[in-house]
């Protein structure tokens, strides 16, 4: 069985979906609804999910690293199904959105036992979004990266107006 992003890869041609696809991912929130970042910035334009859970802890419990699994009280943890239809695909291998020093190498990036590197997005999300906004995109996979915390597993970022179910 095939998964949503090979899917994706395989399938988008010339980059549009037509039809509705799902993405299934975490969304930490907090009980004081607070945002790390400004409301003007385009990336808040869009809900975050993580493909891990342990990466969506860490943003319900405001950046507040815990054991595997911990909530801190207010902390609150879905699993959530949203269906899109046209993602804006972010591959960190590729030389358009790889983060570079200014000497040209990469930086802020992960290895695993498995040998596949992965790469921060945080350099890079302001721009995917404000690019999916100008072009129509419902939503953004972010396929080898990882967000502040290092787990393998895609990033999302869907439109707050993306129908949805919590499990």
């Amino acid at each position: 069985m095939m998964s949503f992003g090979q899917f994706v890869l395989e399938s988008m041609g010339n980059g549009m979906m037509q039809e509705d696809h799902t993405i299934v991912g975490y969304h930490g929130s907090h009980e004081d609804g607070g945002q790390a970042i400004g409301a003007e910035r385009h990336s808040n334009k869009f809900k975050w999910l993580a493909q891990h859970p342990h990466v969506a802890t860490y943003f319900a419990n405001h950046g507040v690293r815990t054991p595997s699994g911990v909530l801190l009280p207010g902390a609150k943890l879905n699993k959530e199904t949203h269906h899109v239809k046209n993602p804006l695909i972010v591959d960190m291998h590729s030389d358009e959105w790889k983060p570079k020093t200014k000497d040209g190498k990469s930086w802020s990036q992960a290895a695993y036992d498995t040998g596949k590197t992965i790469h921060e997005i945080g350099h890079v999300k302001e721009k995917a979004a404000k690019m999916a906004l100008a072009n129509g995109h419902d939503s953004i996979i972010f396929k080898n990266g990882y967000d502040c915390r290092p787990y393998e597993g895609d990033i999302y970022a869907v439109s707050h107006s993306s129908p949805y179910t919590i499990e």
